[in-house]
């Protein structure tokens, strides 16, 4: 059975944000003293889960969703006003729950598109009475880069600041590499 590093829950009118996403986390590269320092093999995260993506022509869809939360080590949800009141997002939360018990890991991510609202016309209800912390894709709040590397340090259970600053600077090295060669 596929083993995945987290699922993503989402409404589909936030499928393009989800797909996006799905391409990041999987494509991210782990800096090397942060892999070094979690004992990790590869600076890989892993697979992502996406219904789109990773469900063939399944004979039975809530099964097939079930079997790949169970399979996922954390679940991430794009949280926007058609999450809140998706019955999918609502089900794919408490079955996560419901399998993880209170070892449940959830990161929530406000999808860029969330508007300026209050949060409980984004978050999904089953997420809890008070609003969780959240990666806020949202240009006037950390943007899709910042979002990323909040999710990203919620996977691995590292601090945000290393990934912030090693993101940084690997950035600069990018710039400086690319206005070198074009003054080649």
């Amino acid at each position: 059975m596929r083993r995945y590093t987290a699922f993503i829950s989402y409404s589909h009118s936030d499928a393009r944000f989800a797909k996006a996403l799905q391409h990041d986390l999987e494509k991210f590269h782990v800096p090397q003293p942060v892999t070094e320092r979690l004992g990790r093999d590869n600076n890989r995260l892993g697979s992502v889960f996406r219904d789109v993506s990773d469900l063939g022509a399944a004979a039975r869809l809530t099964e097939a969703l079930t079997t790949a939360l169970a399979n996922s080590q954390v679940l991430i949800v794009v949280c926007s006003p058609a999450a809140a009141k998706s019955d999918w997002v609502r089900q794919e939360i408490l079955e996560f729950q419901r399998i993880r018990g209170e070892d449940a890991t959830i990161l929530p991510v406000v999808a860029p598109q969330a508007g300026d609202l209050a949060a409980e016309a984004y978050f999904p209800a089953a997420l809890g009475e008070t609003p969780p912390l959240a990666a806020d894709a949202r240009r006037s709040a950390d943007g899709r880069r910042g979002a990323l590397l909040k999710l990203v340090a919620g996977l691995l259970g590292t601090g945000l600041d290393e990934l912030i600053q090693r993101d940084a600077r690997r950035r600069q090295r990018r710039l400086v590499a690319g206005v070198a060669l074009s003054e080649a």
